[in-house]
């Protein structure tokens, strides 16, 4: 059920079925049958303003949620769940909804809202991601080495990478990663082993026993012929025709690595605290960040130019690689940093904090700018960032997501308060719709309110 809350009082609508409501309605409409407004006879009702019965008020009331929700194109994904849930997005060319949950049982939503249960291969998945050159390919990656392709394009396409049935002999996975523009996964496994498999026969196509270290880390978006991988003894490596070759080295395990969209630059973190940049064209490298702890977050944003670095204790740092600049960002606060996101149109870096408070920061000057906080009150939980549009949602412990415009820093809509827990959101690459994880297995799907509205409920009970 969804329930609209507007400014000025609650009034109910079940929505879900479009079927009527009860619940808050007079006695007089509850024992009255009566026919929807025309739009003259809604347009009549406004204009008597308070002069209204309470079975007038209630008709009007009607009349708006139904319009307004058509609007909104509000859909209630998903049924309740057991397990918890371990990734969701959209997928494919047509931005097809999922739901993976760590018991291995995922769902795709084809038109937006039909559910479609996808086969299990693996009943414990430890990281989902997408693959391919459309992103048509859900990955549900699994430690234990057996792992899932389910293709949200053609959901009849579901493949087993290397099932295994028994606990004993079975094959290690450290790290998985989706190469560029490619139907491949690549594969760090135990035995020095790099892997390459087809998601579209689900087979292994390649296998290479490095001799020289441990593969544990690869770097997601690499060529699928030329694999970037960081061994535990902290070489930063380069396989290719079977052969791998070493481009630097750490002093510890690598732990992380990124680069930028053109793989101009390649960005390792090492367990020893320093992150490097290696810039390829020249084979050195370029700069280096010290901290003292470890670093398990790296990125790279607006085509390479800023690497982002956040320790596991301290605050971000940011190196300009045109600039050739490095500078701490402090967070608005001194919680924990939850989030970093850059709005690359404005050159700014957003800072969610543990206490909630979203700090902006330009990254051409360094200095800080004013925080956003919600409209309507509450503290931050989560944030969503589309770049194209510039637009922001956010999730507050009030569970309530609002819509902001960054272009002018302006605060556009409520559209959706929930009585269950909103965990995360996401928008797809159009930016079109805003996908909201809700706790017991449910999802949001909705329209991107472009302008002012009214405020929807989705009640626990629904």
């Amino acid at each position: 059920m969804i329930r609209l809350v507007r400014s000025i009082g609650v009034c109910c609508a079940v929505v879900s079925l479009l079927q009527g409501c009860g619940d808050g309605l007079s006695p007089q409409a509850q024992r009255t049958v009566t026919t929807p407004l025309t739009a003259e006879q809604r347009a009549a009702l406004d204009n008597r303003g308070p002069f209204l019965s309470s079975l007038q008020r209630d008709r009007l009331a009607e009349a708006e949620q139904k319009q307004a929700l058509a609007a909104l194109d509000l859909k209630v994904l998903g049924i309740p769940q057991t397990s918890a849930a371990l990734g969701f997005g959209f997928a494919g060319r047509r931005e097809v909804p999922f739901h993976v949950f760590r018991d291995g049982k995922a769902f795709v939503y084809p038109n937006g809202s039909t559910q479609v249960a996808l086969d299990v291969g693996s009943t414990r998945i430890h990281e989902v991601f997408l693959a391919g050159a459309s992103d048509q390919y859900i990955i549900g990656a699994s430690n234990n080495g057996t792992q899932m392709s389910w293709n949200a394009d053609r959901t009849a396409s579901q493949l087993v990478l290397r099932p295994q049935q028994s606990t004993f002999g079975r094959v290690r996975a450290y790290d998985f990663a989706a190469t560029r523009n490619s139907s491949h996964l690549i594969q760090a496994v135990e035995g020095q082993g790099l892997e390459r498999w087809s998601l579209v026969s689900g087979n292994r196509t390649t296998l290479t026993r490095i001799e020289d270290g441990q593969p544990r880390t690869l770097l997601n978006d690499s060529h699928s012929s030329r694999v970037v991988f960081g061994t535990q003894d902290g070489a930063v490596r380069e396989w290719h025709n079977s052969h791998s070759h070493e481009l630097y080295r750490h002093q510890g395990p690598v732990l992380e690595l990124a680069a930028d969209p053109r793989l101009r630059y390649i960005v390792s973190a090492s367990k020893d605290g320093t992150v490097l940049i290696y810039e390829r064209s020249s084979r050195t490298i370029v700069h280096q960040m010290t901290f003292r702890s470890a670093v398990y977050s790296i990125k790279t944003a607006c085509d390479g130019r800023y690497v982002i670095a956040q320790p596991s204790v301290g605050h971000p740092v940011v190196y300009d690689t045109v600039r050739k600049l490095q500078r701490d960002y402090r967070a608005y606060s001194d919680k924990l940093v939850e989030e970093i996101s850059v709005l690359c149109g404005r050159e700014e870096l957003l800072i969610l904090s543990g206490d909630g408070v979203l700090s902006r920061w330009d990254l051409r000057l360094g200095l800080q700018r004013d925080p956003i906080k919600p409209f309507v009150g509450g503290r931050i939980r989560t944030i969503a960032l589309h770049e194209r549009s510039h637009r922001l949602a956010l999730v507050t412990n009030l569970n309530r997501i609002e819509i902001w415009n960054l272009n002018d820093l302006s605060y556009i809509t409520a559209p959706l308060q929930a009585d269950p827990t909103i965990y995360r959101i996401k928008f797809p690459a159009s930016g079109r719709r805003l996908l909201a994880l809700l706790d017991e297995g449910h999802m949001l799907n909705m329209l991107v309110p472009t302008g002012r509205g009214l405020m929807y409920r989705f009640g626990s009970d629904d």
